[in-house]
């Protein structure tokens, strides 16, 4: 074999690794596998409405108020989406700086008081209240309902 014929073995031969290489890196870097993953987005949505109050003071302000009084109002909240649905109300209510109360037939003043009151119905809970802030003109209750609500159901916080 000549020097010649043996270049040219040698040549061919690594130009035959490096094709070799060369294909074997290019069918590594295009193999794919792939794998779908199906997400539905759900539809979660509420409606917040108060029946008896829109029916019974139908320009939403009621006036002369006095002490003591019992005014009906019936925060209700009604799932309308197609999940079920985790629900809050989170309730304002506004206080005096100064007011007088009576009491055992006495008249006190009181700074920071409460001008409404109200009791929660079943299945609510209290879950964060802020009623000490001497500046805020308001005390906040965040309440939840105890499960989620299923769709077109609904759920009253309070009555009256």
């Amino acid at each position: 074999m000549s020097k010649k014929t043996s270049k040219k073995n040698i040549f061919i031969s690594v130009a035959l690794v490096c094709a070799i290489c060369i294909t074997a890196a290019f069918a590594f870097l295009t193999a794919s596998e792939t794998s779908i993953n199906t997400f539905t987005v759900g539809n979660v949505d509420i409606e917040l409405t108060e029946p008896v109050w829109d029916a019974n003071v139908p320009s939403g302000t009621l006036e002369n108020i006095t002490a003591g009084q019992v005014i009906e109002k019936d925060p209700t909240v009604t799932n309308t989406g197609t999940n079920n649905a985790y629900v809050y109300f989170l309730v304002e209510v506004p206080k005096a700086q100064k007011a007088m109360v009576v009491v055992n037939d006495i008249p006190t003043s009181v700074n920071q008081c409460q001008l409404f009151d109200y009791s929660i119905n079943n299945g609510w809970s209290l879950i964060a209240e802020n009623s000490n802030n001497e500046l805020d003109m308001y005390n906040y209750y965040l309440y939840a309902y105890n499960t989620a609500l299923a769709p077109e159901q609904n759920s009253v916080l309070f009555n009256n």
